[in-house]
């Protein structure tokens, strides 16, 4: 049987302890990413901002861009994560009958290797998720990589989908903010002309008391 993995490091097709020392972290990162598309769409596609203010505005502008900060560092987990599942299915290729009794190197960790030798080169065992493995046949484990790099596209796409619709929901808050700025430099300037407007009208009559007294 044998354990393979797509590690940096690795300069041939050896046994190792497993797919899961390369894609643990990553199977359990796109679980966690699933919930967070569950919950990303339910929400709208767009935010009713009518009636807030600026402050409301510029709190709910920080909410969407912590969301589509997560939302783009999820993207890139599952993008990595597709491109081991590539990796680890490319190197399928090497255990065939004419590398049967093949001399290789072993990985004990990722800088430690011992001699081994390729046996039984017609099955292997590999992870199916949360340390969890199972001895299968080569083309069964080609197809099991196809079906999860499958997955995590389609998820990609979703999740691109998704990143793009809070995106337009900045711009909306970005766009009510500058209605709500042009709106109080207006008040502003109104209330300078009002006062400039009473200094006008209160100087004449205080020169006129000036020149009675």
């Amino acid at each position: 049987f044998f354990f393979f993995q797509a590690e940096d490091g690795i300069r041939d097709s050896v046994a190792s302890r497993g797919l899961g020392d390369v894609y643990k972290r990553q199977v359990h990162g796109i679980q966690q990413i699933m919930e967070l598309l569950e919950k990303a769409a339910a929400n709208p596609e767009r935010i009713n901002l009518e009636g807030l203010n600026y402050y409301e505005l510029t709190e709910v502008k920080k909410a969407i861009e912590t969301e589509i900060n997560v939302l783009s560092n999820s993207f890139d987990q599952l993008r990595m994560a597709a491109t081991k599942f590539a990796s680890a299915k490319e190197k399928l290729s090497v255990f065939t009958p004419e590398n049967n009794d093949r001399e290789i190197l072993v990985p004990l960790t990722t800088s430690v290797y011992i001699p081994g030798q390729m046996k039984n080169v017609g099955k292997v065992m590999f992870e199916v998720g949360a340390s969890y493995y199972v001895e299968d046949t080569m083309p069964k484990a080609k197809e099991f990589f196809d079906r999860k790099i499958t997955d995590i596209k389609k998820n990609m796409t979703y999740l691109s989908k998704i990143i793009e619709n809070k995106s337009k929901q900045r711009e909306d808050v970005l766009l009510s903010l500058q209605e709500v700025v042009i709106k109080i430099q207006e008040q502003q300037q109104a209330m300078a002309q009002a006062k400039q407007t009473l200094r006008s009208v209160s100087y004449p009559h205080r020169r006129a008391h000036e020149t009675l007294r």
